[in-house]
C-alpha cells in the first residue's frame, strides 16, 4: 500500500518546499508536525538507542539548490524591473514584509481574491447609486443585486482553495455517476447512449470581470422598474459617481497588498478604460440569458416611458413628439426586454389572422424586435430620431406644417422652426455645427493649430497607444521600487471621493438652467408655419440604406451626434483602419445609432406597404 501524500491542513495544498529545516507549503503555511532528526556519534549513547534519521536524497537537494537559485535570480530581477510576481513564502523578502501573512497570492487563490474585490466593488456601487437616487431608490435594489451576483458567481465554479476544489470535483463526479441510468449499459444501440436533462446542459459562460458588476447593477434596476439605461451607467462611470475607474482606490490594503501588479492588471482593478454601451449591453445579455436558463429568472421589460420622455425633453421638443414615438413603437412591435426576446401579439387568434394575411409577417417589423445586438436605449433614441425626421425631413429642405382637424379639434405639433431648434440643441449639448469630430490619428493635422479640446483628445490617444500599461496608474511613482516612468512628473491632484457626487449635481443643475434658457428663447414667440417650400411633414422622406461618400445632410449628422451624446454613446470617431478581428464586425457605439435608424426606416416602409396592400 502506497503512502498517502502529505496535505496541508490549512489550505489543502500538496506542494511543499524545505526552507531553513522547516517544511513550508506552497501558500506559506509551516508544517509544525514535521522535523528533521539526526543522530551523532559523540552523544554518549553509542548504539544503545536507535534514532530515526530522515534526510533528503541528492535529487531533492539538487531541486532545492535550483529553487534557491531561481529565487535569487527572481529577487534580482524584481530589484530591476519592480514587483511583478508573487513573493515566495519563507524568503527573506517574505519575512521583511510588514505583515508576512499578507504575502502575494497565486493560483486559484488569486482568482478568488479578485472575485472578492469585485463583490466589494458591487457593494460600493449599490451604495453610491442609492446615495445618488436618494429617496427614489427602491428598498429591494440591494437585495436583487446580491441575489443576482450570487447566482452569477455560482455558475462559474470558482474554487477557494485546492482542497475545496478537490471536494467540489469529487461531488460533481459522484453526482454524474448517480445520474447514469443502469439501462444505458444494457442498451444495444449504436454508439454511446447518453441520458441528459436540462441541468446537464453546459452553456457558454463569460468570465467574471469588473464589467459584470455594472451589468448586475443594471439588471437589479430593471427588476425594480428604475428608469435607468446603460448610457446613464456609463455617464456615472465617467463622472466617477459610480465606483469603477481605478477600483484599487476603493479596496482595502489588506486585499490589494496580497495581489501582484500583473494580477491587478489581469483583474482590471486599476483600469482607466471606460466601457462602451455596446460592451455593457453584451455583458448584460450574457448574464441575463444564463440566469434565465440556469436559475429561472424572468426578466420584465425596461421602464421605457420615463426614458423616452427624458430623451424628448433633452431634445427640447414638445410632448407631441413623445406621443408620436410611442405610436411608432406600437406600430413596429418593438419590445423593451433586456434579453432581446420578441413580444408577439398576445392574442393567439390575432397572430393566426396576421399570419393568414401575410405569411412573411415575421420577417419585417417583428423581426427587428428580436435584434439582440441593439440596446433598448439606442432603440428608443432611434425611434425618436425617426419621428424627428418625419417632422423636419433633415434633408436640407424645411417642411411646412399644416394643421389638421381631428374630431372637431385643430391638431398641431407645436415644434419650433428647424434652424433655430438645431442651433439651440447643438449649443446645449456642445455639438459642432459645421465640422466633424477631430480624429487624433490623422497625420495631416497640424499640432500647432489644435484647440484645447482637440489637444486633450490627441494626448489621450497617445497615452492609450504608446505609454506602457504594465504598471498601474494609481500607484505613486516612489512605490515602484524607485524606478521612474518615461515622463518623470507627479500626477495631478485628484478630487476627493466625496466631491464627485456634489460636482455631478452641480453640473446637472447648470445643464438644467441652460436648457431652461434655451427653451424660453426657442418657444418665446408664437409658432409659425410659413416656409420657403410647400413640402409637408412626412412627404419626400429621404430613406438612407447606406451613406456612400457622405450623401447624408449635415442636419441629419447633427441630430445623430446629439442623440449619441444624450444616450451616452462613445462619440470618439473610429480609426479608418480596422484589423481583421471578428470583434470589429459587431456594432460599435459610433455606428449603432445610425444603423438602428436605417433599419427602423426600412421596417416602417415595409409595414406601411403591407398595410396598403390589404
Amino acid at each position: 500500500m502506497s503512502q498517502q501524500r502529505r496535505v496541508c491542513a490549512v489550505c489543502g495544498s500538496r506542494r511543499f518546499r524545505l526552507i531553513a529545516s522547516q517544511l513550508v507549503c506552497d501558500a506559506g503555511h509551516i508544517q509544525r508536525d514535521f522535523r528533521i532528526e539526526a543522530a551523532h556519534d559523540d552523544d554518549g549513547f553509542d548504539t544503545q538507542i536507535t534514532t530515526r534519521t530522515r534526510s533528503l536524497n541528492r535529487a531533492s537537494q539538487r531541486d532545492s539548490e535550483r529553487a534557491e537559485k531561481r529565487q535569487r535570480a527572481h529577487e534580482q530581477r524584481r530589484k530591476i524591473h519592480g514587483r511583478t510576481m508573487h513573493v515566495i513564502p519563507g524568503s527573506v523578502e517574505h519575512f521583511s514584509l510588514p505583515d508576512p501573512d499578507a504575502a502575494h497570492l497565486h493560483g486559484p487563490r488569486v482568482m478568488f481574491a479578485i472575485v472578492q474585490a469585485y463583490q466589494l466593488m458591487l457593494r460600493k456601487q449599490i451604495e453610491a447609486l442609492c446615495k445618488y437616487m436618494g429617496d427614489d431608490c427602491p428598498c429591494m435594489l440591494e437585495a436583487y443585486a446580491r441575489d443576482f451576483w450570487a447566482m452569477h458567481v455560482s455558475n462559474h465554479h470558482i474554487p477557494a482553495a485546492p482542497l475545496e476544489a478537490a471536494r467540489d470535483a469529487a461531488e460533481r463526479r459522484e453526482r454524474d455517476e448517480r445520474r447514469i441510468k443502469p439501462e444505458c449499459h444494457d442498451s444495444a444501440r449504436r454508439g454511446r447512449q447518453r441520458y441528459q436533462d436540462e441541468s446537464d446542459v453546459t452553456w457558454r459562460l463569460e468570465p467574471v470581470t469588473l464589467k459584470s458588476t455594472l451589468a448586475i447593477v443594471f439588471l437589479a434596476c430593471v427588476m425594480c422598474r428604475v428608469p435607468i439605461t446603460l448610457g446613464d451607467i456609463r455617464k456615472h462611470v465617467i463622472t466617477r459617481t459610480l465606483p469603477y475607474l481605478n477600483a484599487i482606490r476603493y479596496l482595502p490594503t489588506s486585499l490589494t497588498d496580497s495581489l501582484s501588479l500583473s494580477d491587478l492588471r489581469f483583474g482590471g482593478l486599476d483600469t482607466n478604460h471606460i466601457p462602451s454601451v455596446m460592451e455593457l449591453h453584451r455583458r448584460v445579455v450574457d448574464i441575463s440569458s444564463v440566469l434565465q436558463k440556469q436559475c429561472g429568472v424572468m426578466w420584465p421589460e425596461m421602464n421605457a416611458a420615463p426614458v423616452l420622455s427624458r430623451y424628448v425633453h433633452a431634445f427640447m421638443l414638445p410632448s407631441t413628439l413623445y406621443v408620436m414615438s410611442k405610436a411608432l413603437l406600437t406600430m413596429l412591435r418593438i419590445d423593451m426586454h433586456v434579453r432581446g426576446a420578441a413580444t408577439l401579439t398576445p392574442n393567439a387568434a390575432a397572430r393566426a389572422r396576421e399570419a393568414q394575411h401575410d405569411k412573411e409577417w415575421l420577417s419585417a417589423s417583428c423581426a427587428f424586435s428580436r435584434n439582440t445586438l441593439v440596446p433598448r436605449c439606442v432603440m428608443l433614441m432611434a425611434v425618436l430620431i425617426v419621428a424627428i425626421k418625419l417632422r423636419y425631413g433633415l434633408d436640407g429642405m424645411e417642411r411646412q406644417e399644416v394643421s389638421t382637424t381631428v374630431q372637431g379639434r385643430q391638431v398641431y405639433s407645436g415644434a419650433p422652426r428647424q434652424t433655430e431648434w438645431l442651433d439651440a440643441v447643438c449649443a446645449l449639448h456642445g455639438t459642432s455645427k459645421t465640422t466633424s469630430p477631430f480624429a487624433p490619428w490623422d497625420t495631416s493635422a497640424d499640432v500647432l493649430t489644435l484647440s484645447e479640446e482637440e489637444m486633450d483628445t490627441y494626448l489621450d490617444f497617445v497615452e492609450d497607444m504608446y505609454l506602457p500599461t504594465h504598471i498601474p496608474a494609481s500607484l505613486p511613482l516612489r512605490r515602484r521600487d524607485d524606478v521612474d516612468d518615461l515622463i518623470p512628473c507627479e500626477p495631478p491632484a485628484r478630487r476627493e471621493r466625496g466631491d464627485w457626487l456634489a460636482y455631478a449635481r452641480y453640473m446637472e443643475a447648470q445643464h438644467a438652467e441652460r436648457r431652461k434658457q434655451y427653451e424660453a428663447e426657442l418657444y418665446a414667440g408664437e409658432p409659425t408655419t410659413e416656409c420657403d417650400t410647400n413640402i409637408a411633414p412626412g412627404e419626400a422622406y429621404a430613406l438612407h440604406t447606406h451613406d456612400p461618400g457622405g450623401t447624408m445632410s449635415r442636419d441629419m449628422h447633427r441630430v445623430l451626434e446629439t442623440g449619441m451624446r444624450i444616450v451616452g454613446l462613445d462619440t470618439h470617431p473610429l480609426p479608418t483602419y480596422q484589423p481583421s478581428n471578428t470583434a470589429w464586425t459587431r456594432p460599435h457605439d459610433q455606428d449603432v445609432l445610425l444603423d438602428c435608424v436605417m433599419q427602423l426606416e426600412e421596417a416602417l416602409v415595409t409595414t406601411l406597404m403591407r398595410r396598403r396592400r390589404r
